[in-house]
């Protein structure tokens, strides 16, 4: 199962922003490029992984900005895509982020809301009460606000470990879309990997990486952005992010 994950989304009329920033239309040649190769979207509220069969994907988009709901949804909309947003619980409602009733249109509209914590922490290093303390709550705050228990879970930046595994399931989240890199040829629930789109990952670099191809390019700069990760002090590093994202806030991890 192909998961494609996206970040904030800027209509025609937008600037690239952030490193993670693309524009609408490439969001729409990317769901066509699936298409196109017979693949299907999969169940968002699926229990268990597809049986074998067509080739499944799944758009996911983090942060829970408002741009998902000014030019992520429109794009849906038009091509009967329903997707997973995974918002942060605490930013609901705040300037630049999805507010409740925005999110409450998500759902009635066929979306699934996901658990990215509640303050977007880095979960890893907190402690096996504080990673509890942050998805108890926001996945207490998204079913109030929704009316549905989170299945999806993305833990911020794709930092895990087993105690936030263990929390995870432990609250009933089913799916851990993490943020390595590839295509899920043997899907694990609790270890999805994705595909995260980024100002690089135009039209014909999509078709590329969905058709299996780059994607010795895709893991390797995956494992230089994790070894980075590990041997820069955590303010280094995060500083090095803001000069690729000028948008990054001090809680933002990806």
């Amino acid at each position: 199962m192909l998961i494609v994950t996206y970040h904030r989304i800027r209509g025609a009329a937008g600037s690239a922003d952030s490193f993670y920033t693309v524009p609408a239309d490439w969001l729409a040649s990317h769901i066509d490029a699936l298409r196109d190769r017979g693949c299907q979207p999969a169940d968002l509220r699926a229990a268990a992984p597809p049986p074998p069969g067509p080739a499944r994907y799944l758009l996911t988009f983090d942060d829970g900005t408002a741009d998902h709901f000014e030019h992520a949804l429109p794009v849906l909309r038009e091509r009967g895509e329903h997707a997973v947003f995974f918002i942060p619980t605490a930013d609901i409602g705040q300037a630049d982020r999805l507010s409740a009733d925005q999110v409450r249109t998500l759902v009635a509209e066929g979306h699934a809301i996901g658990c990215h914590s509640h303050q977007h922490l880095r979960l890893d290093t907190l402690s096996d009460a504080e990673v509890r303390t942050q998805l108890e709550t926001a996945c207490r705050i998204l079913r109030e606000l929704t009316g549905e228990a989170p299945v999806w879970f993305a833990p911020p930046g794709g930092f895990v470990n087993g105690t936030v595994r263990r929390a995870a399931a432990d609250l009933g989240l089913r799916w851990l879309r993490g943020m390595r890199w590839g295509l899920n040829r043997r899907l694990d629930p609790m270890d999805i990997e994705c595909i995260p789109v980024n100002r690089h990952v135009d039209p014909e670099r999509f078709a590329r990486l969905i058709d299996g191809r780059g994607l010795a390019w895709l893991r390797t700069a995956y494992f230089a952005k994790e070894l980075l990760k590990r041997i820069m002090p955590l303010s280094v590093y995060t500083q090095l992010r803001r000069r690729l994202r000028p948008v990054a806030t001090r809680r933002e991890c990806d």
